[in-house]
């Protein structure tokens, strides 16, 4: 009901505000700790890595909820989770980083904005990139009430199918990693948003019970 709704959408907006304030940070860190020249294979392993570990605890954490689909197995499951977040995040202390620019005193933050925002090319990246989360979250909202509902997926076939998607992304991305240092950036992400516009499609298909589409 509602006296839960809301103090759970209350959690999630949270989550995102911080998790976006955190990304940018972090990715302005990579930026600088990486070199330009091995920055595709870096992010290439970094993925291979990082999806090999989400693959191995989608597919435990999936099976264990089945065998324990109760209120104290998410309550294990985001305990767990929250010990390992804040374990990750003070391994980040003694990482060097750059000392901050600072801003003059007369400087303005919306001033500074507009005169970014006057380069064409960043204009055309915010926009591609406004559109593709904007896809991801009208599609994040229904697909999986649609797989749960209409196709009749349960938990533990949510983790399986995560599990090789994972594995996927795992092997491609060591591939695009490699390419994108030899070819540059641009074609691999034409090429990969294309892909990723065209598989919903594939949900038409799908009907009760045909999870493996």
């Amino acid at each position: 009901g509602d006296a839960v709704f809301w103090p759970l959408a209350g959690l999630v907006f949270f989550f995102f505000v911080t998790h976006a304030m955190g990304s940018n940070a972090w990715l302005s860190w990579m930026a600088d700790l990486v070199p330009p020249d091995i920055q595709g294979r870096y992010w290439g392993w970094r993925q291979v890595g990082t999806s090999a570990a989400a693959a191995m605890a989608r597919f435990g954490f999936g099976f264990f909820l089945d065998l324990h689909h109760n209120p104290y197995g998410y309550l294990a499951i985001f305990a767990f989770a929250t010990v390992l977040g804040v374990a990750d995040a003070l391994l980040f202390i003694p990482v060097l980083h750059r000392a901050p620019k600072r801003m003059p005193r007369n400087a303005s933050l919306w001033s500074g904005l507009a005169g970014s925002l006057a380069d064409p090319g960043l204009r055309r990246m915010i926009a591609t990139y406004l559109l593709w989360m904007l896809s991801n979250c009208v599609m994040g909202a229904t697909v999986f009430r649609f797989l749960r509902g209409h196709v009749g997926m349960g938990i533990f076939a949510f983790a399986v199918i995560e599990m090789l998607t994972l594995g996927c992304f795992t092997v491609f991305s060591l591939l695009w990693g490699h390419f994108s240092d030899r070819h540059g950036h641009r074609g691999p992400v034409v090429l990969c948003l294309m892909i990723h516009g065209l598989c919903p499609i594939a949900y038409f298909f799908a009907g009760p019970g045909d999870w493996g589409l």
